[in-house]
């Protein structure tokens, strides 16, 4: 029951996934919630496209350094 509770959250009525709105976008690519999105959908889409995911890039060097301090003789 929780899993057509939970599908039915993220599907439109002809059972295709929804599209993400450009604020989920942001989020995702880490923007904080008082950055302000563009109005215009197709730009604002392509803005966060084009971005750079900050919380990726720094979860992957803080796992290469952690994984990586013997090698580096960092401390």
């Amino acid at each position: 029951a929780n899993l057509v509770r939970f599908q039915s959250s993220w599907r439109c009525s002809n059972n295709r996934p929804r599209r993400i709105t450009p604020r989920e976008c942001a989020r995702l690519q880490g923007f904080p919630d008082s950055f302000i999105v563009n109005p215009t959908d197709a730009f604002a889409y392509k803005q966060f496209g084009n971005s750079v995911s900050v919380p990726v890039i720094e979860a992957v060097v803080n796992d290469f350094i952690e994984q990586n301090k013997d090698v580096l003789n960092w401390k």
